[in-house]
């Protein structure tokens, strides 16, 4: 004969089998509102419709971030080119170099880095501006302003390479023959601090 525990236990399965146990009955009623929409009420399947409106949406997102950093870029650079030319030259130097770290997709940054050596080599750092001097010649091959800037600085604190000074300034000269005007350089758009347009200066008298 079977004893009363057990019995009892065949019953209790038996019960819950007829009688499966709600997990909602022991939640509290936020969790059960959410549970009941998830197990009651599934969610119904997107459409393509949805899916298109969806893609939209993203490719929406993604272009307003893009044209957000073009204005930031755009508006540090201005501002870069407005230090250099009221004489603020570390400050210049160090949107430039803003401007090549964080936005070095953009076109403004080649113009930066151009920039950049021509501030370095105001401020003292004579071996990082000749440095990405050169660095830009092969980059922007054909840029007038890289090759007399390398021209000058080199042809002032590199005599050993005066021959290859005098080259880049005659590959500058074929492209844009203003960057041999000392006024251009200075007064004009590119707006070159004192240091390089002595080394203009000095490349001409005694070139």
């Amino acid at each position: 004969m079977q004893s009363l525990a057990s019995r009892r236990a065949i019953l209790s399965t038996l019960t819950v089998l007829a009688f499966p146990f709600d997990p909602s009955l022991a939640m509290s009623p936020s969790q059960k509102k959410a549970y009941e929409a998830f197990v009651v009420q599934p969610p119904q399947p997107i459409t393509s419709q949805q899916i298109q409106r969806q893609r939209e949406e993203r490719v929406r997102k993604s272009f307003e971030a893009e044209e957000s950093r073009i204005q930031v870029a755009i508006k540090l650079y201005t501002a870069a080119v407005q230090d250099q030319k009221e004489g603020r030259y570390q400050e210049a130097l160090s949107k430039y170099e803003s401007i090549i770290a964080q936005y070095g997709d953009f076109a403004l940054a080649e113009r930066s880095r151009v920039s950049r050596a021509i501030m370095e080599y105001q401020v003292g750092k004579v071996n990082d501006a000749i440095l990405h001097l050169k660095d830009e010649e092969v980059a922007l091959r054909g840029d007038a302003e890289v090759h007399c800037a390398l021209a000058v600085v080199l042809y002032s604190e590199k005599p050993y390479e005066i021959s290859l000074a005098e080259e880049q300034f005659e590959v500058a000269m074929e492209f844009d023959k203003r960057f041999g005007d000392v006024a251009y350089v200075r007064d004009g758009k590119p707006a070159w601090p004192p240091r390089m347009v002595a080394a203009l200066e000095k490349f001409k008298n005694f070139g």
